[in-house]
């Protein structure tokens, strides 16, 4: 995996780049990261246990990853266990996840909304933002039960036929911010 984009390893508790993997045998012996269009975003890799940052590696810290289009992408490890004497396997999933669990929303109607003014909605209270978002196109969308910020985030990309977007700003070792926000799909609808 040796693209320029070496995972920075960031403390739980602080959001603090702790460490950095460089993407070389030594430190991996293999990588798999995958990005849909429906937001199963994994990265998933077996490390060498012998180097130092090995033990940086365990649940719930935090990854980043700069994507193709230079964006930084947060994971967040769900497993870390350690193989043998020299393979520690990791598992972690996009941050995005969270939202499922940042807070209860109740069934309502947003009359009237933009994409950027659902999203406002969605993500009040939680640690994400809004990014740039281009599209305003009026919808009503319907929340019918109660649901979570992430699955009303699907509603809202899948109500104004939007990819989602996510990513996080890095400024010296920290995360200075995370911000949603949606690709148009087909043009002017």
């Amino acid at each position: 995996m040796n693209d320029g984009s070496d995972p920075h390893i960031l403390d739980k508790q602080t959001d603090e780049i702790v460490g950095t993997l460089n993407s070389d045998k030594a430190v991996y012996v293999e990588a798999k990261r995958k990005d849909t269009l429906d937001n199963q975003n994994i990265f998933d890799f077996t490390a060498n246990a012998k180097i130092d940052k090995a033990s940086l590696l365990e649940k719930r810290n935090r990854l980043v990853i700069q994507d193709e289009d230079g964006f930084f992408r947060e994971y967040i490890i769900v497993y870390a266990e350690r193989h043998n004497h020299s393979e520690k396997i990791v598992q972690s999933n996009a941050s995005i996840i969270d939202l499922a669990k940042a807070k209860t929303i109740e069934p309502q109607t947003l009359q009237g909304a933009t994409s950027a003014s659902a999203t406002d909605f969605a993500l009040l209270g939680t640690e994400w933002q809004v990014g740039v978002i281009d599209y305003t196109f009026i919808r009503t969308i319907q929340i019918k039960e109660y649901t979570n910020p992430l699955a009303v985030l699907r509603r809202i990309a899948s109500t104004f036929d939007l990819e989602i977007r996510y990513r996080v700003e890095i400024k010296g070792n920290k995360i200075t911010g995370r911000f949603w926000t949606y690709l148009g799909l087909t043009p002017n609808r």
